[in-house]
């Protein structure tokens, strides 16, 4: 079947438009024409990019290397901060304005016997 005759759930394809606006806050959707075109009239304001499966494809790639340099670059300005941390009895757990954990000291490692390296970028 040709790409543009495909058969889509456009039922489906909205309630996982809803879900991502009203739950997750995006405002952005990548998706083919058809779908695109379908969801213009259901997202008013929405911001709908039209591309290929392959432009997609490659544009997350991209992103998830962006998103890796920047957390490593997140972490090494943490580490001063968290190696000072390590020497307080206290458990602390820091999280940003999105409920990540940013911050998990040796204390709160031990206390929630969970370690710093599975905590740190989790949600709390």
């Amino acid at each position: 079947m040709p790409y543009e005759t495909r058969s889509y759930n456009f039922d489906y394809i909205k309630h996982k438009a809803d879900l991502l606006i009203k739950e997750y806050n995006v405002d952005t959707i990548i998706g083919d024409q058809t779908a695109c075109v379908n969801l213009q009239s259901f997202c008013e304001s929405l911001y709908l990019i039209k591309s290929s499966k392959d432009d997609v494809m490659q544009a997350i790639d991209k992103t998830k290397n962006a998103l890796s340099s920047y957390s490593h670059f997140i972490k090494s300005k943490i580490a001063p901060v968290s190696s000072v941390l390590d020497f307080i009895d206290d458990a602390i757990i820091s999280t940003n304005d999105k409920g990540i954990i940013t911050i998990f000291n040796k204390s709160a490692e031990n206390y929630i016997l969970q370690n710093q390296d599975s905590a740190i970028g989790k949600k709390s």
